[in-house]
Formats: C-alpha cells, structure tokens, sequence
C-alpha cells in the first residue's frame, strides 16, 4: 500500500509560493493590528485612532445622556451677509428623529472642527469667488428628554434649552488649513 502521512496539511503549506505566504502574513498582522488598536482606541473614547470595525458601530450600542441634542451650524460671507442655511443643503440622510446625519457628530472641538471645515470647503466650492463663506459658527441647544415623548426643538420653551458654542466666527480660512481634507 501507499505511504501514509501525518503531516500533510503542514507540508501543503511548504508548497505555497514565497509571495503568497508573504501577502498572507502581511494580512494577518495588517488584521491583527486593526483589531488590537480599535479594541483599545473604541473603549478608550479616542475613536480618531479606531479603525474598522470599531468605527462603525455608533448604532449597535446606544446610550442615552437623558438630553435631546440639536447642533446647528452658520456662515457669515465676505460682505457680512448670512450664507445660505448649510446643513440642510450638505446633509439629507436623517439619521435619527427629527435629526441629519449632521446632528451625530461627537461632540468634541477636534469633530466640530473638522465637520467646520468640510462646510467652509464644500460651500466655498460652490459659490462663486464674491460670494464664498468668511467665518463659521457652531453651536448646540439641548433640552431633557421626557420619556416616551419625543419633542420638537421648537416645541420646548426657551427656559428648558440650553446652548454651548463650539465655534464663533471662526475664519473659514484657517479652519481649512488647520483640517487636512
């Protein structure tokens, strides 16, 4: 009869070409590193170091602050004049009630600023050399939850809203600089 062979899949192995067996660990640490970085960045709250598939799970877990959240965003033009409203023309896709993807944002000076500077750009792309965007200002209001009622922003009354500014005025100019695109 034939010769048997314990350590068939271990010589299989040997057979793959040296580029292919190269590609293949280069991949596995390439997964690994993704992995091991995105489970520490994830926990950790600094998302900007998270990778796939750390980064994508802003909807599978949600947690809730008790506080309803609308973040708004206006431009100012050369001339002094109000740009036109910015958020619903840049961001359409609602993304919870009464809420674009705009109003997901985290809350944080190195978000806004970046989501600032993705407005001024996009704006002044568009808009023709007089009339391009000179400054930016975000803010947010927010107002408590009450359960099982969702509540529109101009439902609640001015005593029960509270406002944070994230940016005011803010050239458009440096914020580009500062932002890589």
């Amino acid at each position: 009869m034939g010769k048997s062979n314990s350590h068939s899949a271990d010589q299989s192995w040997r057979k793959v070409k040296l580029p292919v067996r190269i590609a293949a660990s280069a991949a596995f640490v390439l997964w690994l590193f993704v992995i091991v970085s995105g489970g520490f960045a994830w926990p950790s709250g600094l998302m900007q170091f998270s990778h796939w598939p750390w980064n994508q799970s802003w909807f599978m877990f949600y947690r809730s602050s008790g506080k309803h959240y609308f973040m708004q965003a206006k431009g100012t033009l050369a001339d002094g004049s109000s740009a036109p409203p910015l958020i619903d023309r840049y961001f359409k896709f609602p993304a919870a009630f009464h809420s674009s993807r705009f109003n997901e944002v985290t809350r944080d000076d190195w978000h806004v600023r970046q989501m600032a500077a993705y407005l001024c750009r996009k704006y002044n792309r568009e808009a023709p050399y007089a009339a391009r965007m000179a400054t930016i200002s975000v803010w947010d209001t927010w107002w408590d939850d009450k359960r099982g009622v969702r509540r529109y922003e101009s439902e609640i009354p001015a005593a029960e809203k509270q406002t944070w500014n994230y940016l005011t005025n803010e050239p458009c100019s440096k914020l580009e600089m500062e932002v890589p695109q």
